[in-house]
């Protein structure tokens, strides 16, 4: 393992956690290039059918503004409804604890008494909060964290209270290091499942290629299917799946 870094559980960490706190300015960007076609259709299209000039040019503004406002009010929505507020992690117990990434909880569906404990290795994106939501929803209490060395190094102390492993590899500095540090820590853990999220493979595997790192490997981006499907594979026993005809309702 390379370094070693904790997390500074502090207030100083919640303002990042919110819904919303980040990417609006790109949703303005967006909803502004987006309204540009649809300025030029509609204006072609008043123009076209009679429309005096300046008419048809306040209703061309319009339309775009329309076009931005919609854009901002769907992103906004769905990160409000995708990201939900974080809580630090309560049990490490190092000393002089230093600021180095983002630690997020996912509390488990409410439906479930018995949650099991995830670990997820993720960059701080909607793809990641995707899957934390999805994991949520079967039981798993999910712990996210942007820090490989911290998250891994936390499983290792208490391994009896983590139950998988999901590990994005483009939350490592450069894949050499995400693969070493997988070595490692399957060395020191190889009964613990580790399931693999990257952008580098072709497709999703579930054969036993990797098996010296993890236990399956998604492609990125990862639905929720193919993820309920990796989970079932490598054998992980999540609350939901002891419920009757599971996988129906999550396809």
């Amino acid at each position: 393992m390379k370094s070693r870094h904790a997390l500074k559980m502090d207030q100083d960490l919640l303002p990042a956690l919110k819904p919303g706190s980040a990417g609006l300015p790109g949703l303005g960007v967006t909803g502004v290039l987006a309204s540009i076609p649809a300025g030029i259709i509609s204006f072609i299209g008043l123009a076209t059918g009679g429309v005096p000039f300046g008419q048809a040019l306040v209703i061309t503004i319009g339309v775009q503004l329309l076009v931005i406002l919609f854009v901002l009010a769907f992103g906004y929505w769905q990160v409000s409804s995708n990201d939900r507020m974080g809580l630090p992690i309560p049990e490490l117990d190092q000393e002089n604890l230093e600021e180095s990434g983002l630690w997020r909880v996912y509390p488990s569906d409410a439906a479930f008494e018995n949650a099991v404990r995830v670990g997820l290795i993720a960059p701080n994106t909607g793809q990641s909060r995707s899957i934390a939501n999805v994991l949520a929803e079967l039981g798993g209490e999910v712990h996210h964290c942007t820090d490989a060395d911290a998250m891994l190094a936390c499983v290792k102390a208490q391994p009896g209270d983590w139950t998988l492993v999901l590990f994005d590899l483009e939350a490592a500095p450069d894949l050499d290091t995400a693969v070493d540090d997988l070595i490692d820590f399957r060395n020191d853990l190889p009964g613990m499942p580790v399931l693999l999220v990257t952008n580098t493979v072709a497709r999703n595997d579930f054969s036993s290629h990797r098996k010296s790192i993890g236990d399956a490997t998604l492609r990125k981006p990862v639905f929720r299917k193919q993820l309920v499907e990796a989970i079932d594979i490598i054998g992980v026993e999540f609350p939901y799946f002891s419920m009757a005809s599971p996988k129906k309702s999550l396809s």
